[in-house]
């Protein structure tokens, strides 16, 4: 598998996981010592038992979310994923400008530090803007 290949698979997996809504799946891709920080949400430098909080917060939040990726670009250690979400809230949430019922769409840049012996996330830095 090329390099390329690699980190397109291992991108799909993050997407996958994202687009379930289920935090495990999403948390299993971490490192337990995880800094994560989202811009769009006004979140930085949260640990992963902050992060769990805030995807049960998010997940529970929506009736889907459904991320794609528009571009990927980096190397084993560091990635940059374009990304467009679109989906429909459930109830508010603060800092997403949209209210219950109605579709919300995003777009964004995500950077990721992977950790090169368990091939988890150790760093993750979103910045994201809702469209309205």
């Amino acid at each position: 598998m090329s390099d390329s290949e690699f980190i397109s698979a291992r991108q799909e997996r993050w997407r996958v996981a994202h687009n379930s809504l289920d935090p495990d799946k999403l948390m299993a891709l971490m490192t337990e010592d995880c800094d994560y920080s989202d811009h769009g949400l006004g979140v930085a430098h949260i640990n992963g038992t902050e992060l769990r909080a805030l995807a049960d917060a998010v997940f529970s939040s929506v009736s889907e979310m459904i991320f794609e990726t528009v571009s990927l670009n980096g190397t084993k250690e560091f990635t940059a994923w374009e990304w467009t979400a679109k989906g429909r809230m459930l109830k508010e949430l603060p800092g997403v400008p949209y209210k219950v019922g109605q579709e919300f769409e995003a777009v964004g840049c995500s950077l990721f530090w992977w950790d090169g012996e368990s091939g988890k996330i150790r760093i993750l830095v979103e910045y994201s803007k809702f469209l309205e």
